[in-house]
C-alpha cells in the first residue's frame, strides 16, 4: 500500500500543477519509458519524441483526473506507453504480413513486428522454450551474433551451434504455432 500512497501524493501535486511534482514524474518515468521504447525497437532518433508523447499524455490525463488510483501509477503509465508505441508503429506504415505456414523451415530470421500483441506472443513462445533455446535464439536473432561468435560462448563447435540453432528454431515455431500471422525480418 505504500506505493499507492506515494502515487496519490505525486498525483495530487501534479493536479495542483506543481513544477517539482512534474519534474519528479518525468525523472521517475522518463528512463522507464525510454527503456520500454528501446525494447520495442523504436529507432533512437524517434525515441525521445515517443517518450515526450507518453509523458505529456500521462500528465495531461492526470491533470484531468483520469488517474483513479485503482492500480499503481506505474501500471497506469505502462498502458499509455503501450498505446503510444502502437501509435508510433501504426504511423510508420504497413509491413508485409506472412502466414506462419508460409515460413520456410530453414528461414533464418526470428520475427520482428510493428504490433505489440505479436511481440507479446513471441515473448510467450520464447518463454515456453528451454533456457538454452532462448539463449541461442536471442544471441543469433536479436544480438546478431554469427555462428562463429557463438562458439566460445557456448563452448561447442560451429557445426554443433548450427544444429542446436536449427532445433531451437523448430521448437520456437511449434511454440508459436497458435499465432495467426507474423511479420518477418528480411535479411
Amino acid at each position: 500500500m505504500a506505493e499507492y500512497s506515494a502515487d496519490d501524493q505525486l498525483v495530487a501535486a501534479i493536479v495542483e500543477d506543481r513544477n517539482d511534482a512534474i519534474r519528479e514524474f518525468e525523472q521517475l518515468f522518463g528512463p522507464r519509458i525510454q527503456a520500454f521504447a528501446r525494447k520495442r525497437r523504436i529507432p533512437s532518433n524517434d525515441r525521445d519524441d515517443v517518450v515526450q508523447d507518453v509523458l505529456a499524455d500521462a500528465l495531461r490525463q492526470i491533470q484531468r483526473g483520469r488517474f483513479r488510483g485503482e492500480a499503481a501509477l506505474s501500471t497506469w503509465v505502462h498502458q499509455i506507453m503501450n498505446g503510444k508505441v502502437a501509435d508510433y508503429w501504426r504511423k510508420q506504415g504497413k509491413a508485409t504480413v506472412l502466414q506462419l505456414q508460409d515460413l520456410a523451415e530453414n528461414h533464418d530470421s526470428l520475427v520482428t513486428t510493428n504490433n505489440p500483441d505479436v511481440v507479446a506472443a513471441v515473448q510467450q513462445a520464447l518463454g515456453r522454450l528451454s533456457t538454452d533455446d532462448q539463449l541461442l535464439l536471442r544471441l543469433h536473432e536479436q544480438e546478431q551474433y554469427t555462428l562463429a561468435e557463438m562458439c566460445p560462448i557456448l563452448r561447442v563447435r560451429k557445426s554443433a551451434v548450427a544444429e542446436r540453432l536449427a532445433r531451437a528454431r523448430k521448437r520456437f515455431r511449434q511454440a508459436f504455432a497458435g499465432a495467426e500471422a507474423i511479420i518477418v525480418r528480411s535479411d
